[in-house]
This record gives C-alpha cells, sequence and structure tokens, in this order.
C-alpha cells in the first residue's frame, strides 16, 4: 500500500507539463501540483529526487520522466488502454501543416511584440522565443533520432540565438528546419517507424516519439495563434482544428 503522494513538478507554458495533468486526472488519480516557479520547497525537492527535465512525476523518492504516457500510467499503477496512434504518414503531413501555419504567424508578429512576455512569471520565453521553440523541435527531433544525443529535453529548450533578433531571423530558422524534416522523411526507408530512439526517459519507438514531437509543435503553435489573435491582428492562417484530431493534445491552453 502507497503511503506516499504522487506529485507533479511543472511549470507554466509546458506542454507536456499540461498534458500530464491532465492525464492523471482523467485516470483518477489524485496527486499535489508543484509549480516550480511559485514553489521553491519544490524545486529543491525536484533537485534532490536527480531529475533535471520537465514534466516529472513522483511517488516518495521515486520518479518518472513525464515525456512517455505510457510510462506515467505504468508508475502510477494503472493501464492505458486503447491507445491508437495515427499512421507515421498522417503525423508528418499533419505536422508539416502546423509548422506552415506557424511560419505564416511568424511573418505577422508586429516587430514591438517581439520581446512580449505571452506567459505570466515565465519571462524566460517571449513571443520570439516562443515562435523559435516551435521550430526548435523538428530540428532536434531529426537529431535525436539520428543519434546525436538522448537529452532531447535539454536542447529543445535552450534560448534562442542573441542575433536572432526579428522576424527574418526567426523565418530563417524556421525554413532550415522545415527542411531538415523534410529532408529526413524523404530519406527515410522505414515509415512505419517500428524503429527505436534512444531517449533520456529510456528506449521508445520511433512511432511514439514522431507523435509526441507533432503534437508538441502543434500546441506551440496554438499558443502562438492565440498570443497573436489576443494582439487583435487579422491572420491569413490559422490551424484547421480537424488537424488536432486523434492527436493526445492538452485540453488546456498554458497550464
Amino acid at each position: 500500500m502507497y503511503t506516499d503522494p504522487i506529485r507533479v513538478f511543472w511549470v507554466p507554458g509546458c506542454s507536456a507539463c499540461v498534458k500530464t495533468k491532465e492525464f492523471l486526472t482523467s485516470l483518477g488519480v489524485p496527486f499535489e501540483s508543484v509549480n516550480l516557479l511559485e514553489n521553491e520547497q519544490g524545486a529543491a525537492d525536484l533537485a534532490k529526487l536527480g531529475a533535471k527535465s520537465l514534466p516529472v512525476v513522483s511517488r516518495g523518492e521515486k520518479f518518472t520522466f513525464a515525456q512517455s504516457l505510457d510510462q506515467v500510467a505504468e508508475f502510477v499503477g494503472r493501464k492505458r488502454d486503447g491507445v491508437e496512434r495515427l499512421p507515421p504518414e498522417e503525423l508528418h503531413r499533419r505536422w508539416q501543416e502546423f509548422l506552415a501555419v506557424a511560419r505564416s504567424l511568424i511573418v505577422e508578429i508586429p516587430v514591438d511584440k517581439l520581446g512580449h512576455h505571452p506567459i505570466p512569471n515565465r519571462l524566460e520565453r517571449t513571443v520570439l522565443g516562443l515562435a523559435y521553440h516551435i521550430f526548435q523541435i523538428p530540428d532536434v527531433f531529426v537529431r535525436n533520432v539520428a543519434g546525436e544525443f538522448e537529452d532531447w529535453a535539454h536542447y529543445v529548450n535552450l534560448p534562442a540565438p542573441d542575433d536572432m533578433k526579428n522576424n527574418a531571423d526567426i523565418l530563417a530558422f524556421a525554413d532550415a528546419s522545415i527542411a531538415t524534416l523534410t529532408g529526413w522523411w524523404d530519406g527515410l526507408q522505414d515509415r512505419a517507424c517500428l524503429w527505436t530512439v534512444r531517449t533520456y526517459y529510456g528506449v521508445r519507438s520511433g512511432w511514439e516519439v514522431l507523435e509526441r514531437q507533432t503534437w508538441h509543435s502543434a500546441q506551440h503553435t496554438r499558443q502562438l495563434q492565440a498570443v497573436l489573435e489576443g494582439f487583435d491582428i487579422p491572420l491569413s492562417k490559422t490551424v484547421d482544428a480537424k488537424l488536432y484530431d486523434g492527436l493526445p493534445m492538452p485540453v488546456a491552453l498554458w497550464e
């Protein structure tokens, strides 16, 4: 019989953090929500666990990284039944559509809004940083599956370079990232994606990681679109909500 409570360590604006909390709620698993930006003791507790990436689900001195919902379910002793992933080809198609919308949104960001902080109390992520992050995801994904590194969370959360200052700079990176993803897919021999990828939270199937990073970009594209809509900017292109169908998207936008 477990006596230690389940705890979820998270920060606002983190797509996986949102999904993890919603997932545990859907399983009927009670948990203590630990927002690291507001809870100094929680940050100290996480450091004591030795976990350096978020989100993290813990019980006592044991924890699991929550990038894989399958691992989260196993950790809390629940079954995750009836999981059906979209086919890899459809995931790639949708990912490219999300990126195309994100690219269009970048063109329409007013220059004076690039330094705006869309997430209250998370000042390190500006609108520029959010736009950049959307295209970090496919770039880091390709490097991860190629075996360049396992800790993709570290690389995908690096800040935008100091010389990235305007819309054109972000677009140049976006175009390079889209080309990288397209080139990877065009050269992929096993498109069933049943091969494995080494990640910091274990060896996972390529299919699972492809799904994870597809909805990762999708969630942040959704956030960027909401930010620009909040600025009352008429947008030439927005995400067709049907593209979210079948993806394990969070319901909440930020937290």
